[in-house]
């Protein structure tokens, strides 16, 4: 069976819907390893296509991936075995860091959702934002114009919230959240308070 088995992270991170290339290097094996690879992702693993190559005691194997955001934090499994003996195979794992751009959604305050906004009450936003790295910056945005932290006006801005306390006629609108991290700035939802 094989001695080593070894999985080679490509030189540059990896990044939503752009192609890089893994190698996983068994060593030891004599004939030559097969090399399997395999995702895990919420319990339900896929067996992935790669082309490999044997020489001698030594196979390489290239897997050529188009990762999306949803594989972040998947396991990728190199398994290599003897064609002679395949219930003894080595492995080898490593979880997936994919970098992707923010996905945002704005939602009304959960007691909110169902009935009617009156005035003189108390309205609150949550942006939720999924992005890796994190968001460096969160703003939001009123008609279109950037909403600030104005304690005597009654809005309060913290991060992924927006609270507008004793709401007029006045803070009825459209209201979004922009999320930003390193590779872009996205837009949520349009959320109307009427």
């Amino acid at each position: 069976r094989p001695a080593s088995v070894v999985i080679r992270p490509p030189t540059e991170p990896l990044v939503e819907g752009s192609q890089t290339r893994l190698e996983c290097v068994a060593a030891g094996a004599y004939p030559s390893a097969v090399i399997v690879w395999e995702k895990t992702l919420a319990g339900r693993s896929t067996v992935l296509k790669a082309t490999s190559l044997r020489l001698g005691e030594v196979t390489s194997s290239w897997l050529t991936l188009v990762p999306e955001a949803e594989d972040h934090g998947a396991t990728l499994t190199c398994r290599a075995h003897n064609p002679n003996i395949p219930v003894h195979a080595a492995t080898t794992s490593t979880a997936l860091q994919i970098t992707f751009a923010p996905r945002v959604t704005l939602r009304l305050g959960y007691n909110l959702q169902t009935r009617p906004v009156t005035e003189g009450e108390d309205v609150y936003f949550e942006c939720e934002v999924a992005s890796n790295p994190p968001p460096h910056a969160i703003t939001w945005y009123k008609d279109g114009l950037e909403v600030t932290h104005n304690l005597r006006g009654g809005v309060l801005v913290s991060n992924n919230n927006l609270v507008l306390q004793m709401v007029r006629r006045t803070s009825a609108g459209n209201y979004t959240c922009a999320a930003t991290n390193t590779l872009a700035t996205t837009t949520s939802n349009i959320m109307v308070l009427d």
